[in-house]
Formats: structure tokens, sequence, C-alpha cells
């Protein structure tokens, strides 16, 4: 289902995997089509080298491993060919885990690689993400100094875990109460 590209690049075929999209249920989406891909919505299995990027030597050229393949590589080498359950954020639906599947799905020779995908919101602080790279973080430690871990567990439970979570004194308050 891949097929070389004029840049070095392996690309996964998506016209070749019918069930491409059943994730989000979407057709026809993607990555604008570059000069190089067939088709908008394939992916890199491998990049091919580009200078001050890291590479390796291999049989497709020299390049470095796509984004999707490492996380469908190191799961298939510890799980096998099925997942009880795959999870990450909502913002990894689409491409990533949508490509981890059909990957994995292809390599597999599956119709299914995991049985039940969990998507969950962000953590949110003053209506941001939270995120290392914005420096707005808060962690574990700091919000066990001021409240019990018991209680930031109540405040993610009394949130939906598909939709992000404000993070606030209040809303641990709240918490807070439901548990006293």
């Amino acid at each position: 289902m891949g097929y070389t590209a004029k840049d070095g690049s392996v690309y996964f075929d998506t016209s070749k995997y019918p069930a491409y999209g059943k994730l989000q249920r979407m057709q026809d989406v993607g990555e604008p089509s570059t000069k190089v891909k067939k088709n908008k919505m394939d992916f890199a299995i491998w990049k091919g080298h580009k200078p001050g990027e890291p590479s390796w030597q291999t049989d497709w050229g020299e390049g470095r491993p796509g984004w999707h393949i490492e996380c469908s590589a190191m799961v298939s080498k510890i799980f096998g060919s099925q997942l009880d359950f795959h999870a990450g954020g909502i913002d990894l639906q689409f491409p990533h885990h949508e490509n981890e599947e059909a990957q994995s799905c292809a390599y597999h020779n599956s119709r299914q690689w995991a049985n039940y995908w969990i998507h969950v919101g962000h953590l949110n602080l003053k209506d941001t993400k939270m995120s290392k790279s914005l420096q707005n973080t808060i962690s574990i430690p700091n919000i066990v100094d001021k409240y019990s871990a018991d209680t930031f567990r109540m405040a993610c439970l009394m949130s939906n875990y598909r939709y992000s979570m404000e993070f606030s004194d209040e809303i641990m308050l709240t918490a807070e109460d439901v548990l006293n």
C-alpha cells in the first residue's frame, strides 16, 4: 500500500485502503497536495533525507521514520497485532490516530487494530491548552501541595472526558465540596 516518491519518501496510499477515514467518518481531507504525493490524504511512512534533519541509511534510502509509523511500530512490538484500546488527546484523532490505524491494519492484515479509541479533551489554563511549549503548565506536585489527589480526580470526573476542562481554583473547590 506504499509507494516511493521523487523526494525519497515512502507514502501510504490511502486510496488502496477503503476504510481510511473511519475514525472521523470523513472523506477527502488532509494536508494539501504536494508534487510528490498521489493523493492529498497520503501520509509519509518514511521521510526522505533533508539537510539538518536526523537520518539513517536503509533499503529505502537515507531518511527517517514518519511521525505515525513510530507509534505503530512501538505498539506492535509490545502488544502485537491488536489492541483492546488506544487513547490520546482529541487533537490526535486526525491525522495521527487515523494514520496509525490504517498502516497498522495494512501491516497486520486486519480489519481493526484497536478495538476502542478514547480521545480526551485538553486541560486548559486561562482558556489555553496547557503545554510545555507555551510554558503554561501546572505540575502534579504543585496541585497536590494545594489540593488532594482525590480532589483533582473528582474535578476531572466532573468534566466530560471528551471535552476540554478549564483548570481553576473554583473547579477544585467545587470538587472538594463534592468529596466532603
